[in-house]
């Protein structure tokens, strides 16, 4: 069962994220929808269902304001037909709809006047679940699959049984499909037709100049229906409207989360950064610090803080020769190692004057990566006379660029 849960309504021109003042002290709202801000579960009001509750805002000169009146017995219709999921209260003086599956929320001591109340209307037997089920609140009773076939006549003006007396009044339902806001959908994802009330025969539906008909699940279609653009339903002598509008494909990509892999994630989109060409390479969680045979070829592989592993699976812009500790003056030496990736001899950099800035300072953490290991005296986590010449080598080139850097200061 999903979590009963409170949806403060979002109007037009309400702000995005809102403080609210309740009896429990504030609550800050996010927007969920254009029509909504995040739910909030009942159990966090664990009295707001018998007593009633009232949310105030207030933002420069404009105050808002949400109110839950004390009710015993809740109707509770599919949230298709208001762009929800799962399903949402009705109002107090809105009834059960004819065949239309509901949810029922009544005080335990309710229990046989509501299942009475819904024989009446025509619903099968209901499934009720009370608070060994979870989610339901203490002391109330939830009836699942409510479908009422028969209208039924109002009691006393305010038995609040009433709301469990569908009346014959004819409704359009729009269900299903993607809403993009009220009664606009996603072109190509249209909602499905049907009618609520007592259908008589030779009930007639039109859409647009044609004649509606029903399909094998009980909504109406008519040519054209799903198309994109505005479409008119006629029934019972009104009329409303809706349309099926098309979406925009096209959205700029731009660095909005780089998570160290070597391609940035924008949206349901992943992207290689500066269009270099990217390696794969695995490598120890305690050397994440990866340099290459070029000066100015360092990468920086950011770990995951979610997830505990001793190695590390990125994509490196270039050909990884050492995989180093992330500062390596401040490692341990006695259990720190180098790790050597490809015996690629070192390259000399290119002259000062055609350096930019953002090589120079590359270059610049390049050498001081290599130096401070060397000072360290890290050892090589696996030796032999290949490696140990190589991380000479880059030793020597490192120090002749740092005594160029430093002759030219």
């Amino acid at each position: 069962m999903r979590t009963l849960a409170l949806v403060p309504h979002r109007r037009d021109g309400m702000p995005i994220n809102l403080e609210v003042v309740t009896t429990k002290g504030t609550l800050p709202l996010t927007e969920w929808s254009e029509d909504a801000y995040q739910p909030i579960p009942v159990s966090e009001f664990p009295d707001a269902l018998s007593e009633g509750l009232v949310w105030q805002a207030r933002e420069g000169d404009q105050r808002w304001r949400w109110e839950l009146t004390r009710r015993e017995l809740y109707v509770l219709a599919a949230g298709d037909e208001f762009g929800l999921h799962g399903f949402v209260t009705r109002r107090y003086d809105q009834s059960l709809w004819l065949n239309a599956r509901h949810v029922v929320l009544a005080k335990e001591n309710l229990r046989e006047p509501v299942i009475a109340a819904l024989a009446e209307a025509g619903c099968q037997p209901p499934v009720v679940c009370d608070t060994t089920t979870p989610g339901v609140p203490s002391g109330w009773i939830l009836i699942r699959d409510v479908i009422p076939t028969r209208a039924v006549p109002m009691r006393e003006e305010r038995d609040p049984l009433n709301v469990l007396c569908p009346a014959h009044e004819i409704e359009p339902q729009l269900v299903g499909g993607i809403r993009l806001e009220r009664n606009v959908w996603l072109a190509g994802f249209a909602p499905r037709i049907r009618f609520n009330g007592e259908l008589e025969e030779g009930f007639e539906v039109r859409i647009d100049s044609h004649q509606a008909q029903l399909a094998a699940d009980g909504a109406f279609e008519a040519p054209g229906w799903d198309q994109e653009g505005e479409h008119r339903l006629w029934y019972a002598g009104q009329a409303v409207t809706y349309v099926l509008r098309a979406m925009e494909e096209e959205w700029d990509h731009w660095q909005a989360y780089d998570l160290g892999t070597g391609a940035a994630i924008c949206g349901a989109t992943t992207h290689w950064l500066d269009g270099a060409h990217w390696r794969q390479v695995c490598i120890p969680a305690a050397n994440p610090l990866l340099v290459g045979s070029r000066p100015g070829e360092i990468f920086y592989c950011q770990p995951r803080t979610d997830v505990r592993s001793e190695t590390i699976l990125t994509l490196v812009p270039f050909a990884p020769v050492w995989a180093l500790p992330l500062e390596p003056v401040h490692a341990d030496k006695r259990s720190a190692r180098l790790v050597s990736l490809e015996l690629l001899e070192p390259a000399t950099a290119a002259e000062p004057t055609k350096r930019s800035p953002q090589m120079s300072e590359a270059i610049r953490r390049w050498v001081t990566a290599i130096n401070d290991a060397g000072r360290k005296q890290l050892a090589l986590s696996a030796e032999s006379d290949a490696t140990k010449a190589l991380w000479r080598r880059y030793r020597a080139i490192a120090k002749q660029l740092w005594k160029q850097g430093s002759k030219r200061r």
